[in-house]
């Protein structure tokens, strides 16, 4: 019986429990794509061939260091692909607000690519303006 993707997924995410795992395939899969974006703006086709191959070595280190565990993704190439970047996507997701304290940036609000709505461009032009304004007064003055 052929297996779902959803399956495939659970069984994947197992594989790559632990966090190390997860943030060395998220270096492979980004090197990766960076060689196969290079190779082609460069018209050079053994950036574009070596591009797999940097990946699985990459991931195969970190199943061999951290989980212990043998990965064969030539069985299933288009299955292990679209895994691999879901697992890309949500490292970088869970890995952002780290990365982001540790260079000191601070979001108030979560972007996700869409266009912020009315109410959240509201909210944060009172916020600015909360803060850009000094507070003078001492209280309710009663005045009218």
């Amino acid at each position: 019986m052929k297996q779902t993707f959803e399956e495939f997924w659970h069984t994947y995410a197992r594989m790559h429990a632990h966090p190390s795992t997860r943030r060395m395939h998220a270096l492979a899969t980004a090197s990766a794509l960076t060689l196969v974006v290079v190779g082609i703006a460069t018209r050079h086709v053994l950036l574009v061939a070596a591009a797999p191959i940097v990946d699985f070595a990459i991931a195969q280190v970190s199943h061999r260091v951290f989980e212990r565990n043998k990965t064969r993704p030539w069985r299933a190439p288009v299955r292990h692909a679209r895994a691999e970047l879901r697992l890309f996507r949500q490292t970088l997701a869970s890995e952002a607000p780290r990365l982001r304290q540790h260079l000191g940036v601070h979001f108030r609000g979560r972007f996700r690519g869409r266009t912020t709505t009315r109410r959240a461009r509201m909210d944060a032009s009172t916020e600015v303006e909360r803060h850009a304004q000094p507070n003078t007064s001492k209280g309710f003055t009663g005045g009218g």
